[in-house]
């Protein structure tokens, strides 16, 4: 686990065992290539570190809008709990060592399962076109 959370920080032996083997510290760099690859590691560094503030942001708003407080920065306390429970998440997440594809798996099979499902249904229930029978076979289904 340390191996690939930090390299360089762990004992001598994680570069060498397998969970060092995986981490992107631990590929062999030509000494021709060393600058470029320098590069594109501060670059997908770089990415990380300006993506993931990103995906929380677009994560708080749409809670806050769609369910709480309807707008999309209540304030310091609620924006700081949030920001708290999506970090012990991710930080929980990688510290058990689940793949990244397992996640994508999963989250991918929620999404479009409440896209297909539920958002239809939904949306003619709140317009209230479908009959009354409809509505409550709708509700039922939910």
């Amino acid at each position: 686990l340390l191996a690939n959370l930090f390299p360089p920080l762990s004992h001598a032996d994680a570069l060498s065992s397998a969970a060092g083997k995986t981490s992107f510290l631990a590929i062999k760099q030509p000494s021709l290539m060393a600058p470029f690859l320098l590069v594109a590691r501060a670059a997908v560094v770089l990415q990380c570190v300006t993506v993931y503030p990103v995906l929380l942001y677009v994560i708080r708003a749409q809670f806050f809008t769609a369910f709480i407080y309807h707008k999309p920065y209540p304030g310091v306390l609620p924006v700081f709990c949030l920001n708290t429970v999506l970090v012990a998440a991710t930080c929980t997440v990688t510290a058990a060592g689940v793949h990244i594809a397992d996640v994508l798996r999963y989250t991918g099979a929620i999404g479009a399962f409440v896209c297909v499902y539920a958002v239809p249904g939904g949306v003619q229930f709140r317009q209230g076109a479908a009959p009354r029978w409809r509505r409550a076979a709708v509700l039922a289904a939910l």
